[in-house]
């Protein structure tokens, strides 16, 4: 590739290039005004509460063994299951998006 072609592409990414640095920042800022400290430890504890809301929905789709998967017969059972669910897929998607934060640069971990 010449110069001129690199010069060009150069020119050509610099717009982007500081819209992703100007929205990173925002992003930093944001972040920081409505999480606060954000740790290490925090993140940390957010992983065991994912790991507890997995066990959780794990111990119940396990138990329709016990139950012989006769859902129809009790509802309450089917009802408990799509909360667990839910909450696990959501604690999942929390953490994911956190992670996603971290991964672009939102985040950085507060000494604590």
């Amino acid at each position: 590739m010449a110069q001129h072609d690199l010069d060009a592409d150069i020119l050509k990414n610099r717009p982007l290039q500081e819209i992703d640095a100007s929205s990173t920042e925002v992003n930093r800022v944001k972040i920081k005004a409505a999480a606060g400290s954000i740790t290490q430890e925090k993140m940390l504890r957010v992983a065991v509460a994912v790991s507890g809301l997995r066990a959780n929905y794990l111990h119940e789709i396990l138990a329709l063994g016990d139950k012989g998967g006769r859902l129809d017969e009790n509802p309450g059972v089917m009802a408990k299951l799509k909360d667990l669910h839910i909450a696990y897929e959501e604690g999942v998607a929390g953490f994911d998006h956190l992670r996603h934060a971290m991964d672009r640069g939102y985040i950085n971990f507060d000494e604590g």
